[in-house]
């Protein structure tokens, strides 16, 4: 099967809806594992244990609205 037949099938069987709050909370895992990979770098340059704590306040309020979109 290739990639567009899967997402057509994935979008009969689930609605559109669906694979739209699928594909974006996919896509906003990635740009979270980004911003938190980014952040850890930083961290070991300069050590601010305060950037850590903020992106991890982040990422949990990030995860939230995720789970609220994918709940909807």
């Amino acid at each position: 099967k290739s990639l567009q037949q899967m997402f057509v099938s994935k979008r009969f069987v689930f609605g559109s809806r669906s694979l739209e709050a699928e594909i974006w909370q996919q896509t906003l895992a990635a740009e979270i594992w980004q911003q938190t990979l980014a952040a850890e770098i930083w961290k070991q340059k300069f050590g601010s244990r305060n950037l850590a704590a903020d992106v991890s306040s982040r990422n949990l309020a990030a995860d939230v609205s995720s789970r609220n979109l994918a709940a909807e």
